[in-house]
């Protein structure tokens, strides 16, 4: 509800009245399934027009702690996005009239899940056997500035891809 009221009262009204949250999720979607293909492909230079400068400076901090499967395993394709989500609508403002939005989407993946589709039944112990080690929840946190006169595209400033070895 919080994040319809931002949308409706202060984004729409204010900062840009064509803003629609269904196309910015299809968007952020791209997003996740091109940045998840360069970060596989270990090509981190590529991702500089996507990503903020503090963020690439995480990633190139905590990528080479990376093995080759986990990096491999950050690369998600279209027909792996299982459910996704707006968790957080944010507005940031200073003393100086700048403004920016920032917009925390939430993507649960499952590797293979094509494979899965195409099975007619099967088990719960069968799916977190075979599927389990598969699922990755991705956050993906992206900013926008809105200050007057400044003209940019959606960034993300903050990523995170948690599979179950991770907790």
């Amino acid at each position: 509800m919080k994040n319809w009221i931002t949308i409706h009262t202060i984004i729409r009204p204010f900062l840009d009245n064509h803003f629609n949250l269904e196309e910015f999720i299809d968007g952020s979607k791209q997003a996740l399934i091109h940045i998840s293909h360069c970060l596989a492909d270990g090509n981190l230079d590529s991702l500089k027009d996507v990503i903020s400068d503090e963020a690439l400076i995480e990633i190139r901090h905590n990528f080479p702690k990376l093995n080759a499967k986990q990096i491999e395993d950050l690369r998600i394709v279209s027909t792996d996005i299982l459910y996704s989500f707006v968790h957080t609508i944010g507005i940031i403002m200073n003393d100086n009239n700048n403004r920016w939005v920032e917009i925390t989407v939430v993507y649960y993946c499952l590797h293979k899940y094509q494979t899965l589709s195409e099975r007619k039944e099967i088990s719960f112990e069968d799916f977190k056997e075979k599927f389990g080690p598969n699922i990755t929840i991705c956050n993906y946190r992206f900013i926008r500035d809105y200050t007057k006169g400044v003209e940019n595209d959606w960034t993300v400033n903050l990523l995170a891809h948690f599979t179950k070895d991770n907790f």
